[in-house]
């Protein structure tokens, strides 16, 4: 993407946008003066168009690209909620250290008189409040408390119920993350009431957004992509409204849709959520990254998943997740096998484990033992591989893992190509081993996908088998 050497700043700030952004600030722009306007409409295909984009209008004067970048960045901090939400606590730790300033009493007290529905942040709003209504009171304010007590009664109701629906988030929360985890439990009853607290424009922000999380977690559990789509529908309006904004909400938001649409088998849409979300750098990264990873190497972008991969490495050295580390290796090792370097692979995983074997066993084990064994079968270790079975009694995990919805015997499968290659079975044997589970995961469009990669994967070590899995399933049954 070539940038004009005097509008560097601009571009880079241009580059740093995301698509709901765009969409708030041409709802809100008042413009009048045309190159303004054109400036704005140049962004926008700069933002859509990426790497396909030229070059910025050189006949308008740079000071206009400058003002607009500043308007841009002044509307989007004014709704941008994480910032509030700083500056609540600001305020509030002021308040309670006795050091508050007249400025920003004026600030807090101005904010309250003009309080008219409730905000992202209402919650921390309303508790700011109550600590300023004993600051005071203390000190016999009666014109400024008279200010604060008059909005703590006018919304002391809604308060309450604010707090009765956080709890029953957190309640909601506790069962069905639990059943996304694996447990079998019943949770669907929860959905009407997410669904009502997402949609109560009476609620505070905070409330609602969460309820979409939740019901996120919800729709995964039971595969219904259908009403997720429709949940994120209604979500882009409001986003595209300036409800529930910042950089930090809407990348994760993307990095959900990356997950719907991996689901439906909408790689390309899933790629493209996967790149915005990684635009911005919040605590979750790592994690978005993983999924970027994730999508390129199954759509056989392996040289462009190892590239991101590589780059992220100073991030991941400052990430305290386990869960985000041992998949960031997983898939590193991956792309490391695909681009024609499992040896390295192999080296860069064993060694990771070796280093960290409590982390691995307790974190996304079935994926990271997929990749090593990956590498291991790319380099014809087949019998490491049966040790490294043996050794941490996966088989034994794996049949306790197979209850999982996205379950694949992956482990089955590399452990009967190991025995095969070592000479302990015969070829028919792994021919019917790997014919038994096609019914079970050829069904799915989903499963299919993945289920034939990994066959794919078998041939590269053992071209002699069948050339597609139907042609095995024939063979299997002659």
């Amino acid at each position: 993407m070539p940038k004009t050497p005097h509008l560097s700043k601009f571009t880079s700030y241009a580059e740093s946008l995301l698509p709901h952004e765009l969409d708030y600030l041409d709802s809100i722009n008042n413009f009048i003066d045309p190159d303004n306007i054109k400036v704005l409409e140049q962004v926008r295909r700069f933002v859509t168009e990426g790497n396909s984009w030229q070059e910025w209008d050189k006949s308008i004067n740079k000071r206009k690209y400058s003002r607009v970048m500043h308007w841009m960045d002044g509307q989007l901090n004014k709704i941008d909620v994480d910032l509030d939400y700083e500056q609540l606590l600001f305020l509030e730790q002021e308040v309670m250290a006795d050091r508050i300033l007249p400025k920003d009493e004026r600030v807090i007290l101005k904010r309250l008189q003009n309080y008219d529905e409730p905000c992202y942040n209402f919650m921390k709003v309303y508790q700011l409040a109550q600590h300023l209504s004993s600051f005071f009171l203390i000190r016999m304010r009666d014109k400024a408390q008279a200010v604060v007590q008059t909005f703590l009664e006018k919304y002391k109701l809604l308060y309450l119920k604010s707090q009765d629906t956080y709890q029953q988030l957190n309640e909601a929360t506790n069962v069905i993350v639990t059943q996304y985890r694996g447990e079998a439990m019943d949770t669907k009853h929860w959905e009407s009431w997410l669904t009502s607290v997402f949609q109560n424009r009476h609620l505070d922000g905070l409330n609602r957004y969460s309820a979409i999380v939740r019901l996120t977690f919800l729709y995964y559990n039971y595969k219904d992509y259908s009403k997720l789509k429709s949940l994120y529908e209604e979500l882009d309006l409001c986003f595209s409204q300036g409800l529930f904004y910042s950089k930090r909400i809407l990348v994760n938001y993307y990095s959900n849709r990356v997950l719907m649409h991996a689901q439906t088998n909408e790689w390309n849409e899933a790629e493209q959520y996967a790149l915005m979300s990684v635009k911005f750098k919040s605590a979750d990264y790592i994690h978005y990254i993983n999924n970027l990873a994730a999508i390129l190497l199954r759509s056989g972008k392996a040289k462009a998943a190892y590239k991101y991969l590589q780059a992220s490495f100073p991030d991941l050295k400052n990430t305290t997740s386990a869960h985000n580390k041992v998949g960031f290796v997983a898939f590193y090792t991956k792309a490391l096998n695909q681009i024609g370097n499992a040896d390295e692979g192999l080296r860069y995983s064993s060694h990771f484990l070796e280093a960290n074997k409590e982390a691995v066993l307790k974190n996304r084990w079935h994926l990271y033992f997929a990749a090593l064994m990956q590498s291991m079968i790319f380099t014809g270790a087949f019998r490491q591989l049966l040790q490294l079975i043996d050794k941490y009694k996966l088989d034994e995990k794996d049949a306790k893992y197979q209850s999982r919805p996205n379950y694949l015997p992956t482990f089955m499968w590399y452990q009967k190509l190991a025995e095969y290659k070592l000479k302990h079975i015969s070829k028919k044997t792994l021919i019917e081993s790997i014919s038994d589970h096609l019914d079970t995961y050829t069904n799915d469009p989903h499963h299919f996908i993945l289920i034939r990669q990994l066959y794919i994967d078998l041939r590269k070590a053992a071209p002699e088998l069948p050339i597609s899995l139907s042609a095995l399933r024939l063979l299997s049954q002659s």
